[in-house]
């Protein structure tokens, strides 16, 4: 974001913005007390007439703007039921005004300049300057001198009567809210995990995943029940492939937890293994931190049958599987090479170990009589 630029195209003007805001009135209304909207202000009269011509030259800025001040105020009225409000950029997040009475042609300069604009109505004489803009707020944007002013015009000058730091204001009625948090998808949660190597973006309006191969289109992109999925064929420089995916799991209390799962198969070895690394994140403070004590212990015994020995050397891997839907993970005993694990699959459970998440504990539960 770049920084404010605080220097008006006239003399005086820095003197005023600062004194505007320096000695404010003990009665101006602030964020979390009733702040103004366009309604509390209306007024009855609409001018439907010929505007008048502004007089601009009894007024040293005016002369400066006349142009732009009499070209503007030919469209007519749409503040305060007969006067118009013109605007015009003044540099980086800076903008100038001009208050023109089509009735009268007299021409008022406002004592300060607006960073984001103003919002205004015909009907009404309530003027709000800098109104924060949702999208801002998401975005984690708006600058900590940032101040939405709300003004009230009587028909010779604009006097503030509340102001606002955190609100957003809706453009048609001006009434001010707090801006809503940001919802988080599985993207989001999947881009903070500790590896800068996985990363998901939309490029040219698809989904891909970030590995060896470049980026590549996801396999499942189910963001609304927080699971993705994408290949990387061309893992360790094609010498093996790999999978990445991960899933949203959430709490009684709605907090996530993120599970990352790492599915990699290396052909360099004359007995090659698939390693699975599953990964669990929760939030701390806004920042996704990697845990351990979401996942019960799976010891070897576990996936064997009854009374079998679990003596087989290393060549197998626990493995696991995350749900696109649901709240169970599957763990089972992977062999993905037969002929180097003989005795290990001879002994070996065939179904699956299945661990049910517990939103109310905020892990999984250990399995039950596997």
């Amino acid at each position: 974001m770049r920084k404010k630029n605080r220097t008006t195209a006239f003399s005086t003007g820095m003197v005023v913005f600062f004194s505007l805001f320096m000695f404010i009135p003990a009665s101006l209304a602030v964020a979390g007390t009733s702040l103004p909207v366009f309604a509390d202000h209306l007024v009855k009269e609409q001018f439907t007439g010929t505007p008048a011509l502004p007089d601009v030259k009894n007024n040293p800025d005016a002369k400066q703007f006349s142009s732009r001040i009499r070209e503007g105020a030919k469209k007519g009225p749409n503040f305060a039921g007969h006067y118009t409000i013109i605007e015009w950029g003044c540099g980086s997040e800076c903008q100038r005004s001009v208050i023109v009475d089509a009735k009268t042609g007299a021409v008022y300069f406002p004592d300060f300049t607006s960073s984001w604009g103003m919002l205004y109505r015909p009907d009404s004489g309530l003027l709000i300057v800098n109104p924060i803009d949702p999208n801002a707020v998401a975005d984690d944007r708006v600058p900590a001198w940032m101040v939405t002013g709300f003004y009230q015009w009587d028909g010779k000058k604009l006097n503030k009567v509340a102001e606002s730091r955190d609100m957003i204001i809706d453009p048609q009625t001006g009434a001010a809210s707090k801006p809503k948090p940001k919802q988080l998808t599985v993207i989001d949660y999947y881009n903070m995990n500790k590896h800068d190597y996985l990363k998901i973006e939309q490029r040219d309006g698809v989904w891909k995943g970030q590995g060896d191969s470049g980026w590549r289109p996801l396999k499942v992109a189910d963001i609304a029940n927080g699971y993705v999925e994408y290949d990387d064929p061309g893992h360790n420089n094609g010498a093996g492939y790999a999978t990445y995916s991960g899933a949203l799991f959430l709490t009684s209390d709605r907090q996530p937890l993120f599970a990352l799962l790492q599915t990699i198969t290396s052909s360099e070895q004359k007995c090659p293994k698939t390693m699975y690394t599953l990964e669990t994140y929760r939030m701390d403070n806004g920042q996704l931190v990697e845990v351990t004590d979401v996942l019960p212990s799976l010891p070897l015994s576990l996936f064997m049958k009854k009374g079998s020995s679990t003596e087989s050397g290393s060549d197998y891997s626990i493995g696991f599987r995350l749900p696109r839907k649901g709240t169970t993970v599957e763990a089972f005993l992977d062999t993905t090479a037969p002929s180097c694990a003989k005795d290990l699959l001879r002994n070996a459970r065939t179904e699956p170990i299945k661990l049910k998440w517990n939103k109310a504990a905020g892990r999984f539960d250990p399995p039950v009589n596997p």
